[in-house]
């Protein structure tokens, strides 16, 4: 591996684990989006828009802005993320029936980022 290429299973940083406590703070509906390498493995947050009819319930990303954000960043694209406003650590069925099938996946509720391996989706389990 060169410097130039990001390494997909370092943990979080504290950075990125911060700002995403940080915007799930902001509101009351669920945020929602990416975490993606900039350059070598410094990560960043990458927020989308709650498309969401009930946003303080669920959340969906628009998906135009979805397709713009892979043809641009999918090959440095860690992961997705989302809130649960109501704490909920774990993912919901409605979580699980959407999450994309590449990437890691992260809740962020009661000020932490929990991460899931969702490859089993009848029996999600909480990655340590």
């Amino acid at each position: 591996m060169t410097t130039t290429e990001p390494n997909l299973t370092y943990p979080l940083t504290q950075y990125v684990r911060e700002t995403l406590v940080a915007l799930a703070a902001q509101t009351t509906d669920e945020v929602c989006g990416f975490i993606r390498y900039a350059f070598a493995n410094s990560q960043i947050v990458h927020p989308m828009e709650n498309v969401s009819k009930s946003p303080a319930r669920f959340f969906a990303m628009d998906d135009e802005e979805m397709v713009e954000y892979y043809k641009n960043h999918l090959p440095r694209s860690i992961g997705m993320y989302h809130s649960h406003p109501g704490g909920s650590l774990k993912p919901s069925p409605a979580d699980i029936e959407h999450a994309p099938m590449f990437g890691r996946y992260f809740i962020v509720a009661r000020g932490m980022v929990i991460e899931w391996d969702l490859s089993n989706r009848a029996k999600p389990v909480r990655v340590p």
